[in-house]
């Protein structure tokens, strides 16, 4: 089962992208943890296996950059979204430092975020459903997207929110 965490200091705001991503995503029966800071995103995630990280970049205490820095100590290849009410281009300076999959700004693109969840999913699927049965261990994280090393990604910088897509029938 695919497993998500959400790092912001904004409880509204995690309430809401949780719904929203367990919705978009109901049919990979999706995981949504959240952390209301992080601190307690860096304990769960040294407690889990996330296959996915959306953290704000401002936050009291410790900042999402250094949550990031903090957390590639031990998880040196797991995707991480950024999202910022702030400025962008501080996240963008950072993001090729931190290997950032992509820097958002607040509001959040839903659209955009949708898709850059599913082609983390989409990877991991692919990843795990190619591996073969009989005891062998699991590989120990993704490290590829779309044939690309993580760190070797361009970083996707999206700014505002976009018009509402019309749904597929």
């Amino acid at each position: 089962m695919p497993h998500v965490m959400l790092v912001d200091d904004d409880r509204e705001c995690l309430l809401a992208l949780s719904n929203r991503l367990k919705f978009a995503f109901r049919g990979y029966g999706l995981k949504v943890d959240i952390a209301d800071g992080a601190a307690t995103g860096l304990i769960l995630a040294h407690e889990g296996h996330y296959d996915a990280l959306l953290v704000d970049v401002l936050m009291p205490g410790i900042n999402g950059l250094k949550f990031v820095e903090q957390l590639r100590h031990t998880q040196p290849r797991v995707p991480i979204i950024m999202m910022t009410g702030g400025d962008v281009n501080t996240c963008e300076e950072q993001a090729a430092r931190l290997g950032l999959m992509a820097c958002l700004s607040k509001p959040i693109d839903f659209v955009q975020l949708r898709l850059l969840v599913h082609e983390v999913l989409k990877d991991e699927k692919q990843r795990v459903g190619g591996r073969q049965r009989g005891g062998r261990q699991r590989p120990q994280r993704l490290t590829m997207l779309n044939g690309k090393r993580l760190h070797e990604r361009p970083v996707k910088i999206v700014r505002g929110e976009s018009p509402t897509l019309p749904r597929r029938a």
